[in-house]
């Protein structure tokens, strides 16, 4: 299949990953080395509420986003025809949403300090997404929560993509009920390039 503008060398994967890493931790410095004496308890709350918060958005922008804005949803069909294929958004724009959607809001809302805290945990969940989808589509399972989490994105991709939004976790999709297509067969032993495992999601 000839190279897609919107695929990825391996080397240029890499270099997202790496740069994705080196921004968690050009982040987590700062702060560190910045924030006034007495605010480490605060700083780490925000740090976990930040890392909460990536859970809903990670379900809502790819449901919402990838699946529904025509842009990224041209993007993001190319990732469901080519599964094993390093079809992504190009890193800027990662970044630039990061950037408008949540270091910008909680910096204006949260000040500086309590406003870097919570980016930096969006960050590390968005870090640990695009390491697990990276996992799911190149790697080989070595847990079984590596398993199950095959075995659920196995489902988004068969499944008319109408079900299993969540990466990382299946929660979300078990509260807004997308956890399954009703009009879905059973998933085979080997979907869309993505070999998996039958266990629960």
């Amino acid at each position: 299949m000839p190279f897609s503008p919107l695929e990825h060398r391996h080397t240029d994967s890499h270099a997202d990953f790496a740069w994705g890493a080196a921004a968690v931790l050009a982040l987590g410095a700062w702060l560190a080395w910045r924030t006034p004496a007495g605010m480490g308890l605060e700083m780490g709350a925000g740090v976990a509420a930040g890392l909460v918060a990536w859970s809903p958005l990670e379900y809502a922008l790819h449901r919402f986003v990838l699946h529904r804005l025509p842009l990224f949803r041209g993007w993001h069909l190319e990732h469901h025809r080519q599964p094993t294929a390093l079809v992504c958004a190009p890193t800027v724009v990662g970044a630039a949403l990061i950037g408008l959607v949540v270091c910008l809001p909680a910096i204006a809302l949260l000040g500086p300090w309590l406003g870097g805290a919570v980016t930096l945990g969006v960050l590390l969940g968005y870090l640990a997404y695009a390491l697990t989808h990276h996992a799911l589509h190149h790697g080989t399972p070595g847990s079984e929560w590596l398993q199950r989490r095959k075995y659920w994105h196995a489902k988004h991709h068969h499944l008319a993509h109408g079900c299993c939004f969540g990466i990382t976790s299946g929660f979300w999709d078990r509260v807004f009920r997308t956890a399954s297509h009703k009009d879905s067969p059973k998933v085979p032993a080997t979907t869309e390039n993505i070999p998996v495992v039958r266990r629960g999601g």
